[in-house]
Order: structure tokens, then C-alpha cells, then sequence
């Protein structure tokens, strides 16, 4: 009876964690990873990257593109760090008060969007290939913005004075 009852769990436990990686849950492209790699040998020690996020749990944001797997993977500090940081309550209010102004903005190329990244303490901005608030286009057409790195949809830009 216990080698049914734990055979039956095992099947329905693989049937409800099968489609668990899908579109929305792949964060990292395979072109991400070389920008990810360039981020890593390019960028100073104390960068604070902007990454695209999204509202995922209530008031809770979490990386929404390969930018996600900066702090992981390179140690920079990006401005939405992974999602364990909800259980310090100074920075989930500055992880969520941030990523509420960056969504809310319509135009990135206008260079007070720019300044504000600046007057925030971030350096740089991450694009990875899915994509999220910062539009590349935009970004692009700010005068405060350097664009550092362009390949296959992944941008990386430095956020001037």
C-alpha cells in the first residue's frame, strides 16, 4: 500500500512539475550568456546594474530577462536582486519603489530618465533578449546614455553624469 501510495505521488508530482519550465519561467537566453560574460570582465567592481523586471507575487519584483543572473553569476548588484530578498524589509521597499518608477516611465530616451537612474546610484542598464520596461530603442536615443555592448538583442549601456 505505502509502495502505491508513494508510486502514485511520483506520477502526479512529475505531471504537475512538467510544464513548469515554459516560456514565462526561461529567464536566461542562450544570447544573454555573452553579454552576461561581457558584464562580468567589463564592468567595475560597484556597479549597480538596472535590469527589466516584472510585479510577479503581489508587491514582490523579480527579474524578467537574462539580467536576472547578474548578482548570481557575476556579483554585480543589480536593482532587483533575486527574489530572497523580500526577507529584508529596507531593501524589498527599495527593490519595489524602484522598479514602480522604471515602469511607470514611457520615454527612456528623455536624459532626465537618465539622471534619475543616476541620482538612484545606478552605473549601468542590462537588456537581456526577452526584454522588459527598458526599451533598447529608447535607450538608445538618450544623450546620458553610452552604449557599451549590442549583440543578437542584448544591450548593455552606461548611465552618464
Amino acid at each position: 500500500l505505502t509502495g502505491a501510495l508513494l508510486a502514485a505521488m511520483l506520477v502526479f508530482g512529475i505531471r504537475r512539475q512538467v510544464n513548469m519550465l515554459n516560456l514565462q519561467t526561461l529567464l536566461v537566453q542562450p544570447e544573454d550568456i555573452a553579454g552576461l560574460r561581457w558584464l562580468e570582465e567589463n564592468l567595475p567592481q560597484g556597479s549597480l546594474v538596472a535590469i527589466n523586471s516584472w510585479r510577479w507575487l503581489g508587491e514582490t519584483w523579480a527579474g524578467s530577462d537574462g539580467g536576472a543572473w547578474i548578482l548570481p553569476l557575476t556579483g554585480h548588484a543589480v536593482t532587483t536582486p533575486p527574489i530572497d530578498h523580500i526577507y529584508n524589509p529596507d531593501l524589498f521597499k527599495q527593490v519595489r519603489e524602484f522598479n514602480q518608477s522604471a515602469s511607470a516611465v514611457s520615454d527612456w530616451s528623455d536624459p532626465a530618465q537618465a539622471e534619475w537612474l543616476s541620482d538612484q546610484g545606478v552605473s549601468h542598464i542590462f537588456v537581456g533578449k526577452r526584454g522588459g520596461f527598458f526599451d533598447p530603442a529608447k535607450l538608445a536615443g538618450n544623450p546620458k546614455l553610452e552604449l557599451l555592448y549590442n549583440r543578437s538583442g542584448v544591450l548593455i549601456f552606461a548611465v552618464g553624469e
